[in-house]
């Protein structure tokens, strides 16, 4: 946040410690009844005005496929869809199983697919009430409600989580990677997210031949799969494997078509040491073809070679108990 000008002063930025304490306060006055006097203003519809967010910054992806020509809609009008893939996180096709998620960034020929599993959070189970809040809000309501909201803000600090006055922070799990071969350019590309089916797909043709990615989140299995087909036989090259943000990952192969990483999380409070620990596999499944384990320069990777179709099952989960 850049530094704010007031009374011809600058302003340092507010620390997150502040910014806790303001939500604190809103959070307190929210339930805190208005007088008959008092009346809230809202802003009239038309006046809402949305404004696009710079982006200075692109995630760094490496290059991927030359696009053209312009693929049709698809069939499903209740479809979100793109003739180009995500060029970052938020732009991608989001599916879950109501625990585990992916986000499919829909690339031609350097696929990835960002997963993760809701308990993956650093730090270990412990109690965060502040055993001071209750005590401090009848106090904390009447000094804000009286405009002394600079005492008001010193006491809001015991609303703020205990013993360390944030909360845990949420991690990263994984990504899957599908590198194919031969898709360095590509015509009517097509990615779309269907909201009838609970199903993205990426559809495109080389020549003559037309392939389909079709990708779905299963919750009685508690997986992701993608589905890699194709109309002419024999067609299908790939590698896949598995990358992850966090230092401590390492990947292993299981059995042929199947690897796994896993890891620990990152530790930013020392009061609190992270104990949790998360595992992701994937299988590769072809019809056609051949599938074996790689180990070169590049890392390990599941590669399929001269398939008509292919199935990858993404599984995750972590050491979370309920």
């Amino acid at each position: 946040m850049p530094p704010m000008a007031m009374n011809n002063h600058r302003q340092k930025p507010l620390c997150i410690r502040e910014w806790g304490i303001l939500l604190a306060l809103a959070g307190v006055m929210a339930f805190a009844p208005f007088s008959r006097g008092d009346n809230p203003i809202t802003a009239a519809s038309d006046q809402t005005v949305f404004k696009p967010v710079p982006d200075p910054e692109r995630e760094p992806l490496p290059f991927d496929a030359r696009i053209s020509g312009e693929a049709l809609p698809p069939e499903s009008a209740m479809a979100w869809w793109y003739r180009s893939p995500a060029t970052k996180f938020w732009e991608g096709l989001p599916l879950g199983s109501g625990r585990f998620a992916a986000m499919v960034y829909g690339r031609v020929c350097d696929e990835i697919i960002p997963f993760n599993d809701q308990t993956l959070w650093t730090g270990e189970p412990y109690d965060p009430v502040n055993p001071h809040g209750l005590k401090a809000l009848p106090d904390i309501r009447r000094l804000a409600l009286a405009g002394n909201f600079a005492e008001a803000t010193r006491l809001a600090t015991n609303l703020l989580s205990y013993p360390v006055p944030f909360v845990q922070t949420y991690q990263p799990m994984g990504r899957l990677h599908v590198r194919f071969e031969g898709h360095d350019a590509v015509q009517d590309y097509r990615r779309e997210l269907d909201m009838d089916s609970a199903s993205a797909r990426v559809i495109y043709r080389i020549g003559d031949a037309h392939f389909t990615r079709e990708v779905f989140a299963s919750y009685p299995d508690q997986v992701v799969v993608m589905r890699v087909t194709c109309d002419r036989p024999g067609q299908i090259t790939f590698n896949t494997s598995l990358s992850s943000l966090q230092k401590s990952a390492v990947c292993r192969a299981v059995n042929p078509g199947t690897i796994l990483i896993e890891g620990g999380v990152s530790e930013p409070n020392p009061e609190l040491p992270s104990r949790m620990k998360w595992q992701a596999r994937v299988r590769v499944q072809a019809e056609g073809g051949s599938v074996r384990n790689v180990s070169d320069s590049s890392g390990l990777s599941v590669r399929v070679e001269k398939a008509d179709s292919v199935t990858i099952i993404l599984a995750g989960a972590t050491n979370y108990k309920n």
